[in-house]
């Protein structure tokens, strides 16, 4: 009989070990599964959303141009001195910088990408010479002064890196900061345009001035362009971005504007910058060459930064977006 009770009573307890290891491995998912909820929950209200905004802005000659953009974070971060305006190159679009804005607005930065002049259809005047470089940049300073900003962080690729050297080089007083991509300071071209290896690499610009060219390339309408963008290098996807940003044969004109406008090198030697400033070039560049690239240390009296990226060639936007963020997100950070 003792020994009956006995195994009854090994057979109780060990049936209620089990329920007590089901019931804490039962606790232990839910709580998991909770875990897992808030956490996405969490992500999912504290990564800045992307939104489109339109800023409109006086220019002297033509009166009210609005520009399109897409912007990340608080507006009123601006005032505290902390926006951050983006510009494009050719043929680009405020898509070049959709995955930047939200990094910069998780760290208080109103960030800013604006479609510029010729890209932005309330920003398209019909005379090529009103798309110089100083132009633009009387754009994009009125646009941070219109955003409540006295100060503030530049980021430019290709001819926006043309406009962004412009306006640290003539207007330092503005920048806290500029963070050049692929584009040489424009007197550091100037002297490397002396020898034939970048007079070579700027033959292509006597294209880009062919009357010829603006049908032809959009021949086969947007999706034909595109194509042709992501056999020059850059990502289908971000192609077919900048090709339905230009729209039509019109809208690449005035994107092609800038090459008329805008001899390069450029004519006259604008002076060093005095804006700390970071500059990114990629070794394997079809436009601008090492010596323009290591010759911009020259023209920049100031805490400068150079990052050559060895894999990386013109997009560098598209194609060393990770290192581009990290990179970029520093210089903006070292200098607020």
């Amino acid at each position: 009989i003792d020994k009956k009770l006995y195994s009854q009573k090994m057979t109780i307890q060990k049936h209620t070990y089990i329920r007590t290891l089901l019931a804490a491995l039962a606790a232990f998912l839910l709580a998991l599964a909770g875990s897992l909820i808030v956490s996405e929950a969490a992500s999912a209200t504290t990564t800045p959303e992307v939104v489109e905004r339109t800023i409109t802005v006086d220019d002297p000659t033509l009166g009210p141009l609005t520009f399109e953009a897409i912007a990340a974070g608080d507006p009123t971060a601006a005032e505290r001195g902390r926006l951050v305006m983006l510009l494009h190159g050719f043929p680009e679009s405020r898509e070049s910088y959709a995955e930047i804005l939200p990094v910069l607005a998780a760290k208080g930065y109103y960030a800013v990408a604006p479609n510029l002049r010729g890209y932005s259809p309330g920003a398209r005047p019909i005379d090529r010479s009103l798309y110089t470089v100083g132009d633009s940049a009387h754009d994009v300073v009125a646009m941070a002064f219109q955003l409540g900003a006295a100060k503030f962080h530049v980021v430019g690729h290709d001819w926006g890196g043309g406009v962004a050297w412009g306006i640290s080089s003539k207007l330092p007083g503005v920048l806290k900061s500029a963070s050049l991509l692929s584009t040489p300071h424009p007197d550091a071209m100037k002297k490397a345009n002396e020898h034939i290896q970048q007079r070579l690499m700027f033959s292509y610009l006597y294209l880009m001035k062919l009357p010829e060219l603006e049908k032809a390339l959009f021949i086969g309408g947007r999706t034909g362009f595109a194509i042709g963008l992501n056999l020059m290098g850059l990502p289908y996807a971000k192609a077919r971005a900048y090709a339905d940003t230009i729209g039509n044969s019109a809208g690449l004109r005035s994107a092609l504007s800038w090459y008329h406008a805008n001899p390069v090198p450029a004519e006259e030697w604008i002076g060093s910058s005095t804006v700390p400033t970071l500059f990114m070039w990629g070794a394997k560049d079809f436009a601008f060459s090492r010596e323009a690239a290591e010759r911009t240390a020259d023209y920049v009296d100031a805490p400068y930064r150079f990052v050559p990226l060895a894999d990386t060639g013109h997009w560098v936007p598209e194609r060393a977006t990770d290192q581009m963020i990290d990179e970029v997100t520093a210089q903006i950070e070292a200098n607020s």
